[in-house]
């Protein structure tokens, strides 16, 4: 798809860019002209992913489920890079366990993600110096959440995936 429009001089953040829709979202948005940096947690597939974006790619890996520590990440990101231009938030994870073999823990990680994530990096977005004049976020939902009742019932973390998507 030809690029109608210009990325250049401006940095933004793609979390979840190590596969999927982030990293086919992180390629566009360099190809478009703009600095992109590469957030996730698999360093090997975010060296992929800078592969296929260029020159123009910066990997900042970062795992989102310690959200406490997300403000601070985007304070760090502007200072190495200059203010961010916009945010693509585009992480997620759903997995399916067996309702007996869950744990609470694995909740925490999956709302941490799926949820809390986005908002935290907005706050550390939201700081003096941390973005430019005119700023976009775009945080990706999911089509699952609308897809609730088909789900088998003894999957729950998939519901919990489902809710939060669609909270977004």
């Amino acid at each position: 798809m030809p690029i109608s429009f210009s990325l250049s001089d401006k940095n933004i953040l793609v979390t979840g860019a190590s596969s999927g829709i982030g990293q086919a979202i992180a390629c566009y948005v360099a190809e478009a002209g703009a600095t992109v940096l590469l957030s996730g947690r698999n360093i090997d597939r975010l060296n992929e992913t800078a592969l296929l974006c260029g020159k123009r790619a910066i990997i900042c890996p970062q795992d989102l489920t310690d959200v406490e520590a997300l403000p601070k990440f985007v304070r760090k990101l502007a200072r190495d890079h200059g203010p961010l231009s916009g945010l693509v938030h585009s992480a997620g994870i759903e997995q399916s366990i067996p309702l007996r073999a869950l744990r609470a823990q694995k909740i925490q990680e999956i709302m941490s993600l799926n949820s809390i994530s986005g908002v935290m990096l907005i706050k550390g977005l939201a700081m003096r110096g941390c973005h430019t004049k005119k700023t976009s976020v775009i945080v990706i939902s999911s089509i699952t959440g609308h897809n609730i009742h088909h789900q088998q019932a003894n999957l729950f973390p998939s519901q919990i995936y489902s809710h939060q998507r669609v909270g977004i």
